[in-house]
């Protein structure tokens, strides 16, 4: 017909060639139409509906609207939204998902980290604030935002707050002095907002006493105020403190402006019989008499660069592969984090089964010592810099112009322990300094021991710099090497050694790691006489919810060592697996075989690590380290260790953990 040849169509062959369609795109349909999880670490559970079952996440689960995400205490995951947005959320996180089409979340608990792509936006609703994020990475907690690439709003039922590149905004509270109309200062009024209410507070000092407060707030200075008709007022009071709570509701709000408020008091002094006395919070003049504070409810200012966005090298976020399960604690990104928090309760540990120190020698003349004990009078030379690293702390770093360059600092954070084992005991102090310069993260550190033979030791814990530049991560000078599985000590490892003095090499890749490192002065007297010095070389990657790696020693004057380690979660969230065998460069066989139960961490909060270890002709050894948190600030270690032929030894002791040493 008309020179075109149209072929017969088989009814079959359209039905399946239909079928086949619609089987091929219907993934693709559901894939849009929810969310999912497209990463997992740790303990991550779901709900798809209010009335549904808690459930174990997975990478990959669809999560439509309705659902809500809850992270346990070493738990984080990626969400995935169709249009490519991400929301990470940390360990103690609760999250609910209210619409998958617009992007808007609910968090109910802790923080959230989104990207929103290009194009598309997230809404993510806090308790006190909202944060609108488009095209840009941000930090919410449901009250503050930090914001390092692009722009995002803070809103709050007082306002919206625009927070730009490299800036953080919240809500914050603010004072002013409570004066009289002669300029006498009688005490403060603070101002603040939480769960839904503007918070005003009255406080006296001595000898004055509150006999009557009033409040009225509006978004001008107004022409005059009477206690009669304000907002709220409180009469016939006889204290030093008062407060008022107006709903956020109905009251003034601006794009960035304040809101006025005017706190009005009556004064009693000393002697009830003489005659009260006005006093307003201060601020700008009322015409008709008085004063109005102005209140900015939020407020912007500079937040630390993306390199090193919270403050620390390592944020909660690092460890998150997407398209990755990570269920085994040991070696993996969830023990490397745990080894980090407790890195000196672990020394200490080792130094009392071991008795040897796992410190270098730095290279540049200063070296840990042991002396004897210092004379009356005298100070052991640790103490005078972990006091000054203490006493340097601020509460909150601001970002100050440095050479060019932003500089944030110093933030301490500063360990006390001690500890009773076989042999004796000893107790320790450490204190650390940090800070960020653009795109470097600075360290140092000095901790001072002592020991029950009336011997003292001190010496610099760490002082390095981190050079970050995407996904590598360049550190120079005495560190801290966390890697692989093994806990107990470097009997059964190719470097188990917990400090040393060199540069790293840091690469993450899409799915695997690498490091290569320089190692200089660390003390391997456990394993061969002398100090240790050399070139290590680390590849892993996750597997089957865990980790293996292959490790690479080369040490000066001796062959190169060479060894396969691994963690796997054998019964998962109930019992992982975990291990290191090779020859190191001495030609001697070593293996270590561990056991950690996850189930024990999760029903009391205990770590619990189990291994035998053995190196050529060095006697077989059991051992096992335990860990318990007792409170956000304290740490209770204990350990086991039998050697093949000798008796058993025991060790139990303390840590207190705590952010300044600053008085």
């Amino acid at each position: 017909m008309n020179g075109v040849w149209h072929p017969a169509l088989d009814p079959k062959v359209a039905v399946v060639a239909l079928w086949a369609l619609l089987s091929a795109a219907s993934p693709q349909i559901a894939d849009a139409a929810n969310a999912k999880f497209t990463a997992v670490v740790g303990g991550v559970t779901y709900q798809s509906g209010s009335k549904a079952a808690w459930q174990g996440a997975k990478p990959g689960t669809e999560l439509a609207s309705g659902a809500r995400i809850r992270t346990d205490r070493r738990g984080k995951c990626e969400i995935k939204f169709p249009g490519g947005s991400l929301v990470r959320m940390p360990p103690r996180a609760d999250l609910s998902i209210a619409s998958v089409a617009s992007n808007h979340v609910k968090l109910l608990s802790g923080q959230v980290l989104t990207n929103a792509v290009k194009g598309s936006g997230v809404r993510i609703e806090g308790a006190t604030a909202t944060a609108s994020v488009q095209g840009t990475w941000v930090l919410f907690s449901g009250e503050d935002m930090s914001v390092w690439d692009g722009t995002a709003t803070l809103e709050t039922p007082l306002g919206r707050q625009q927070v730009g590149d490299q800036q953080r905004a919240g809500i914050v509270s603010s004072v002013a002095p409570l004066v009289t109309e002669t300029g006498e200062e009688c005490g403060e009024v603070q101002v603040g907002v939480g769960d839904g209410e503007l918070s005003v507070t009255f406080g006296t000092v001595p000898p004055w006493t509150l006999q009557l407060t009033a409040v009225s707030v509006g978004g001008a200075v107004p022409d005059r105020f009477d206690p009669e008709t304000a907002s709220s007022s409180h009469p016939g009071l006889a204290s030093t403190t008062d407060g008022h709570l107006l709903p956020l509701e109905g009251l003034p709000t601006g794009d960035e402006g304040p809101l006025y408020v005017v706190a009005y008091a009556v004064l009693n002094g000393a002697d009830p019989a003489e005659p009260t006395v006005a006093a307003w919070a201060a601020g700008e003049p009322i015409a008709a008499g008085g004063m109005a504070f102005a209140y900015f409810p939020t407020t912007a200012d500079w937040t630390y660069p993306w390199e090193f966005p919270t403050g620390t090298d390592r944020p909660w976020w690092y460890g998150i592969q997407p398209g990755v399960a990570t269920v085994a604690t040991p070696g993996t990104d969830i023990g490397v984090e745990m080894r980090g928090r407790n890195l000196s309760s672990q020394d200490a540990l080792q130094r009392g089964m071991f008795g040897v120190p796992t410190r270098g020698s730095l290279g540049v003349g200063v070296r840990s010592e042991a002396v004897a004990a210092a004379p009356a009078g005298s100070s052991p030379g640790g103490i005078p810099l972990i006091w000054a690293l203490g006493g340097a702390a601020q509460t909150e770093p601001q970002g100050a112009a440095r050479l060019g360059k932003r500089f944030f600092g110093p933030r301490t954070q500063c360990d006390l322990y001690g500890l009773l084992f076989s042999g004796g005991s000893l107790a320790g102090a450490r204190g650390r300094m940090a800070a960020v310069y653009d795109p470097v993260y600075l360290e140092l550190g000095a901790e001072l021991i002592a020991q029950s033979d009336q011997r003292l030791l001190g010496e610099l814990s760490e002082a390095f710099a981190v050079w970050r530049t995407g996904r590598l991560d360049l550190t120079v000078g005495r560190q801290h090497y966390l890697e692989g599985p093994v806990n107990n000590g470097p009997l059964g490892a190719q470097f188990g050694y917990l400090t040393f003095d060199g540069v790293r090499a840091h690469y993450q890749g899409q799915g695997f790691a690498l490091d290569g490192v320089w190692l200089e002065g660390y003390d391997r007297s456990l394993v061969s006489p002398g100090e240790g010095g050399g070139w290590l070389g680390r590849v892993s990657a996750p597997v089957l919810g865990g980790q293996v790696g292959l490790n690479l020693l080369k040490e000066r004057g001796a062959d190169t060592g060479l060894s396969l380690d691994f963690s796997l979660p054998a019964v998962p969230h109930y019992l992982d697996v975990y291990g290191e065998f090779g020859v190191d460069p001495w030609d001697r066989h070593f293996q270590t075989w561990g056991l950690y139960v996850p189930w024990l961490f999760e029903q009391t909060g205990v770590d619990l690590f189990v291994e035998h270890a053995g190196r050529g002709d060095y006697p077989e050894t059991l051992s096992a380290m335990a860990y318990k948190d007792l409170a956000d600030d304290w740490l209770a270690m204990a350990a086991y260790r039998h050697v093949r032929g000798e008796d058993c030894e025991l060790s139990v002791g303390l840590a207190w953990r705590f952010g300044s040493l600053a008085p």
